[in-house]
């Protein structure tokens, strides 16, 4: 079972779900390293882009559970950035749930936190 690739193609792409109502660990667990047995949402974008998300009937609920997600997600790519090759995926994993994890655990906090620590790039003008 996949999505097309491209929409004259016959090429496709594992289509897989993003889990609903996951806390903030968890979230970052499917994000980075992959859960239940499935490949990293991260591996899927190296690979893909944003084409393994596109499913009709799911796209809406896929599209605001990862825009609620950026955050977390931008803290990874950082942190990953600046000491991946030092820590690997599960050091920096490890390094995020330490220091967001001490705190609070509630899921909204964390993301609101994250929002502050990690904020959205904003792009330059030409």
């Amino acid at each position: 079972m996949g999505v097309p690739v491209f929409e004259p193609s016959d090429e496709y792409v594992p289509l897989l779900p993003m889990g609903y109502g996951l806390n903030w660990n968890m979230a970052l667990d499917e994000y980075a390293v992959g859960m239940d047995g499935r490949v990293a949402i991260w591996d899927l974008e190296k690979l893909f882009g944003d084409h393994w998300r596109l499913r009709e009937g799911a796209r809406k609920r896929l599209s605001n559970l990862y825009s609620e997600r950026a955050a977390l997600y931008r803290a990874f790519e950082v942190e990953y950035t600046s000491r991946g090759s030092a820590v690997g995926v599960a050091g920096v994993v490890s390094f995020l749930k330490q220091r967001y994890g001490s705190g609070t655990s509630k899921t909204k906090a964390v993301l609101s936190q994250l929002k502050n620590d990690y904020p959205t790039p904003i792009a330059r003008r030409a």
